[in-house]
């Protein structure tokens, strides 16, 4: 029955292949080559970039990548190659990985990962299932010493508090403090009985020696309402290069209200946000706070930290703003305005910090466009838009049937 099951399989595998092939030999023909073309600026600094999209036309729908060379389509990639795994954009982290693949063997993101002069560090979760049931949760931490050459891992035990019943728990960041891991987690809790179920995000020290949890501090502890109702997003800010140390680790929080617009669906809206900063030297866990009002409503918005700096990159009706706060002094160090004629465009749609970039996705004349900016100096290194060959009118036509939903720097 094994052989059977195996050949059925490779039956419909090679079905679907060959499908696949007489969809994209029809679809992917007479598809319009866009392409990024500079305006001015340094063409280096677009070497890498990549905008994310759809063509349209009629019923026709197909997803695309644009960048220098031209266009990339999803109708011309092959069955299996659709299913890849894209690489990381940050160069270190992809170099990391190239050189210890057995080590980090299925990693692909940087999520939970740390590195200093002495070791690199990948923490994960993981967990036993008992029925539909999450149980024995553990922090898993692979190591790689880099004086010895060699990998060590350990596993963490997390208890139950008394009375709770612990339904996940998922790694935000791995940081160190002295020869300290220092775990940030999410959890969520139930207590038994009542059934109030709760979001826990906390600080676990673990020691890199022998694993042992010397300390766990409760960061936040917000009330999960079931069925409709609010509910409490926290994300971590990322650092400019994922495997960095960094003496701050900041949340961007979202407060969400759950509505019911129908039988059986819902949307979700946010309803505030705000920023927490815990600083690794006195464990506080403080608010972080920009002047003015309603700087957390302008559109089009991006932090990044930057050691003991948090960066801020905002559009608004006047342009671009980067803002930079100093998480020792509590205060705005810098504060800059690029307008419009500056960034050579009209409108803000995306903002991506990377780096000493910033990589913005704006509106030329109607067009997708981007603009690259050093955000510590404020200068504008490149300016780009989208083209495709044809006559002014074919060229007003594509250009209408193209959307470009996102950005993709990579170095």
């Amino acid at each position: 029955m094994k052989r059977y099951g195996l050949s059925a399989a490779l039956l419909a595998l090679i079905i679907i292949s060959i499908g696949t092939y007489y969809v994209q030999a029809s679809s992917g023909s007479g598809l319009p080559q866009y392409r990024l073309a500079k305006l001015s600026g340094d063409g280096k600094e677009a070497a890498h970039i990549q905008l994310e999209g759809y063509y349209g036309s009629g019923i026709i729908s197909e997803p695309l990548n644009i960048g220098i060379q031209g266009s990339d389509y999803e109708a011309n990639k092959g069955f299996l190659d659709q299913f890849s795994f894209r690489p990381s954009p940050w160069s270190h982290f992809n170099s990391v990985l190239a050189g210890h693949r057995q080590f980090l063997k299925g990693s692909h993101q940087p999520g939970g990962f740390y590195e200093n002069d002495n070791l690199i560090a990948f923490a994960k979760t993981a967990y036993e299932l008992t029925g539909n049931l999450s149980a024995d949760f553990r922090i898993v931490i692979s190591i790689w010493d880099k004086k010895t050459k060699e990998a060590r891992s350990m596993e963490v035990p997390i208890a139950e508090p008394k009375g709770i019943k612990l339904q996940w728990l998922t790694i935000d960041e791995v940081q160190m403090s002295g020869n300290q891991f220092k775990i940030f987690t999410q959890t969520q809790l139930t207590a038994e009985g009542t059934g109030k179920t709760s979001q826990l995000v906390g600080v676990y020290t673990i020691d890199e020696a022998d694993g042992s949890i010397t300390s766990m501090e409760e960061l936040a502890d917000d009330a999960v309402e079931s069925g409709y109702g609010h509910g409490i997003n926290y994300q971590v800010v990322p650092t400019l290069d994922p495997l960095d140390a960094s003496p701050f680790v900041v949340y961007q929080v979202h407060e969400m209200k759950n509505i019911q617009t129908g039988a059986g669906s819902n949307t979700s809206e946010q309803i505030g946000e705000k920023l927490m900063s815990y600083s690794l030297a006195s464990g506080q866990f403080e608010p972080v706070v920009f002047s003015g009002d309603g700087d957390f409503q302008e559109n089009s918005m991006s932090f990044t930290t930057a050691g003991n700096q948090l960066v801020r990159a905002s559009g608004s009706s006047l342009g671009l703003h980067i803002a930079i706060y100093s998480l020792d002094d509590k205060k705005i160090a810098s504060d800059k305005l690029i307008t419009f004629k500056e960034l050579g465009g009209q409108s803000i749609d995306r903002l991506i910090l990377q780096q000493n970039k910033l990589y913005a996705l704006i509106e030329i004349s109607g067009k997708p466009g981007i603009a690259v900016v050093d955000w510590k100096s404020g200068a504008v290194l490149y300016q780009g838009a989208v083209s495709v060959e044809g006559t002014p009118e074919e060229r007003e036509l594509l250009l209408s049937r193209l959307t470009v939903i996102n950005l993709i720097p990579s170095q």
